[in-house]
């Protein structure tokens, strides 16, 4: 018999962030028999609105106890990050509180890197992760790989954007990175998100459609366009539609209400997801609920779990600057019968890892980057 090791983890008391943990509860009998009992600490939690906690708040909880394995899971923005002696003061009071410290990392893409807290922790496990290490030991504009892509190529500048912080990687502390895993294991899109965080259950109720050859919509794509960078690519992707005047395209002119939405994406034969702030995105994950073929920005760079983003297989790769955009278009319209394949086993694939089989696969990778 395995034995179990206990984890607990403090997080930013965001519903994002709770609802991405919340896998772990999910397959939390996989991962006992993995050898891990999980616990995502309530007692920090008074409410779903956001109360502000301190560093002190948190170090006063850690010093009532000694615990195994301790867990955080804070995003950038958090107040945790507001001063870095405190930071580090609450990680020595953690190591003398603790048997391990294991760093999620939150951010929404590959870079955006929290590895001030290296020194101290024993394990830094992020969403999604450069193929290339070497990027993390040089400093990148905007701290994303693309967003440097838009920069040099497209000369787009943002002052706040371009002076983030940067924490570049020593060699010395590479060995501690590891994978977690993406937000395609968060339960986003269930009708029963805004229940979750009462009911503690979690069903994933997707409401999969498969691909059908009556679809009416070639290409979709909606969504804000915010800000010089961070919605340069969605600019890019537009500005491609305006030049398919032979395909069927959502009319931008007229918005769509959530429940519309959903209707239009299960009558589009293909989804548009480019990059925002991070590479994954959720449109990718209603792209495979829905039936949808995804064709989004190559994700050749990308080290995630689990990996969905297999290059035509399950998803079509286009440029980064959307070039090839229409191009694809033009294939998945006039080759959907073999393309639809692309959707299928998209589909099955990302069922497969909300399955129990998947749920095994997801404790042992855990167990592995953990114990």
């Amino acid at each position: 018999m395995i034995p179990t090791r206990k984890l607990v983890i403090f997080y930013d008391q965001h519903f994002s962030t709770f609802i991405w943990l919340s896998f772990l509860l999910y397959a939390k009998s996989s991962l006992r028999d993995a050898g891990l009992d999980v616990q995502i600490y309530d007692g920090f939690i008074d409410s779903l609105a956001e109360k502000k906690r301190t560093v002190i708040d948190l170090e006063r909880i850690l010093e009532k106890r000694h615990y195994d394995i301790v867990g955080f899971a804070f995003h950038n923005t958090s107040n945790i990050f507001n001063n870095d002696e405190e930071l580090k003061h609450l990680l020595m009071v953690t190591k003398k509180q603790s048997n391990k410290i294991v760093w999620f990392d939150t951010s929404d893409s590959c870079g955006s890197c929290q590895f001030q807290v290296l020194p101290f922790v024993d394990k830094y496990l992020k969403k999604q992760l450069y193929k290339d290490f070497s990027l993390y030991q040089r400093g990148v504009w905007g701290n994303r790989i693309f967003f440097e892509y838009y920069h040099n190529t497209f000369g787009v500048a943002d002052d706040k954007i371009g002076a983030e912080r940067q924490c570049l990687l020593k060699d010395e502390y590479a060995y501690k990175i590891g994978l977690s895993w993406n937000i395609g294991l968060g339960d986003y899109l269930s009708p029963r998100f805004f229940k979750i965080f009462d009911s503690k259950r979690f069903h994933f109720l997707h409401s999969f459609v498969k691909p059908h050859e009556n679809r009416s919509i070639d290409l979709h794509f909606r969504g804000s366009q915010q800000g010089n960078v961070v919605g340069f690519q969605r600019k890019l992707v537009m500005n491609q539609f305006k030049l398919f005047s032979s395909l069927k395209t959502p009319n931008e002119e007229i918005d769509a209400n959530h429940k519309q939405y959903l209707c239009e994406l299960k009558d589009s034969k293909s989804v548009v997801s480019p990059f925002g702030w991070g590479e994954i995105c959720l449109r990718d994950f209603e792209a495979f609920v829905y039936g949808c073929i995804l064709i989004k920005p190559d994700m050749s760079h990308v080290d995630t779990f689990p990996q969905y983003y297999i290059p035509y297989q399950t998803y079509i790769p286009m440029n980064w600057d959307a070039s090839d955009l229409g191009t694809i278009a033009l294939k998945v319209h006039n080759e959907y019968d073999d393309l639809s394949s692309i959707a299928n086993k998209a589909q099955q694939l990302y069922k497969q890892s909300l399955s129990e089989q998947g749920q095994r696969d997801f404790a042992q990778h855990i167990a592995k980057e953990i114990l």
